[in-house]
């Protein structure tokens, strides 16, 4: 990708039960933005984590996600090997985790 451009990295799509995400690699960008959004009535525990050089996974960020407003974690200096979402103790709705990054 030419610089400047933004790439859009889908950690969890139409997520309806608990679940680790793939592994997504990120390391061609930096200065990433995270949305997570749910839907039909969710409720459920959001993680978004990052791969070590170790090979650990660490968390981001969590967020209880208890109704449709989506949630914007913005980390304009991040930059990761790479990333997954982990939806856990859901006990309702859709889930989406996508990150944005400038490449």
């Amino acid at each position: 990708m030419a610089s400047n451009q933004l790439a859009q990295l889908r950690l969890l799509t139409n997520v309806t039960s608990n679940t680790t995400g793939s592994e997504i690699k990120s390391s061609l960008g930096r200065g990433f933005t995270f949305y997570i959004e749910g839907s039909n009535s969710p409720n459920g525990t959001v993680k978004i984590q990052s791969k070590t050089p170790k090979g650990n996974w660490v968390d981001i960020d969590e967020h209880n996600v208890t109704n449709a407003s989506p949630i914007i974690i913005q980390d304009p200096d991040g930059a990761y090997i790479a990333l997954r979402a982990v939806l856990e103790n859901r006990s309702s709705g859709t889930f989406d985790v996508t990150a944005t990054l400038s490449c």
